[in-house]
């Protein structure tokens, strides 16, 4: 029997149905994240419900958006880039959820990287590509600049900072995915003069009508034009020194 019935449930709520094949995947995710963090440190959420809701549950509230956007270019696969992954949220539940999806998962920190590799080899996903590098980097090689579909970011930065880290991994008319909290308009409107430089325009904030979710809304951002050359700038400046 699953031990996601919370998860499944809020899924529900937002019109996703979860294959048993894919509860069973995240069952076994969240259990190799317990395993993992009692010896090394990768995410302060530990309780079994809250990693349930604040982690696989806030990722696939991206999946909607996706399927969407999927449907929208008349695809049924696509391409995702999640950036400072962390643990592996949001990508790895995407991918999980929908095997279609291939998602690179991007992150500075070795030890984050090692787990993802290793739910990547324990659950034999074939459709991950994990990088241990710093996002600022990535975006300036040929093979990842303005390539994919859709970038996700989760609790990364702030809006401004998002927007030079983001757009120039996405193709034109690509769509970013940036879980943030509630009340964010101030943020969003702060990250005009960045979108503006990059490329980019807000397209809409979502905000899932489910009460655990009640304080996640999803930022959507839809690229416009090419993003120039020159961003994003160098590692921890776009954080340190937003385009305001």
């Amino acid at each position: 029997m699953s031990q996601l019935d919370t998860l499944v449930r809020i899924c529900a709520e937002m019109e996703l149905e979860l294959s048993e094949e894919t509860i069973d995947k995240l069952d076994a995710f969240r259990s190799l994240l317990i395993e993992y963090n009692q010896h090394t440190n990768l995410t302060a959420i530990r309780d079994p419900l809250e990693i349930e809701i604040k982690l696989l549950a806030d990722s696939l509230a991206l999946l909607p958006l996706i399927q969407a956007e999927m449907l929208r270019n008349g695809r049924e696969a696509g391409t995702v880039i999640d950036l400072g992954t962390g643990a592996g949220f949001p990508g790895l539940p995407l991918a999980i959820a929908n095997p279609a999806l291939h998602v690179t998962l991007v992150d500075a920190t070795r030890k984050k990287v090692n787990f993802i590799e290793h739910v990547g080899q324990e659950l034999r996903l074939t459709n991950i590509a994990p990088i241990h590098a710093r996002s600022e980097d990535v975006a300036h090689k040929a093979e990842f600049r303005e390539q994919f579909d859709i970038v996700t970011a989760r609790a990364v930065a702030s809006m401004p900072a998002l927007v030079e880290l983001c757009l120039p991994f996405l193709r034109i008319d690509g769509l970013a995915l940036l879980t943030k909290g509630r009340s964010i308009g101030d943020e969003v409107a702060d990250a005009r003069k960045a979108l503006d430089t990059l490329g980019g325009d807000l397209f809409d904030i979502w905000e899932p009508d489910v009460l655990e979710l009640d304080n996640t809304s999803i930022v959507q951002l839809r690229k416009f034009k090419a993003s120039p050359s020159q961003y994003p700038r160098s590692p921890g400046t776009p954080a340190n020194n937003p385009i305001r």
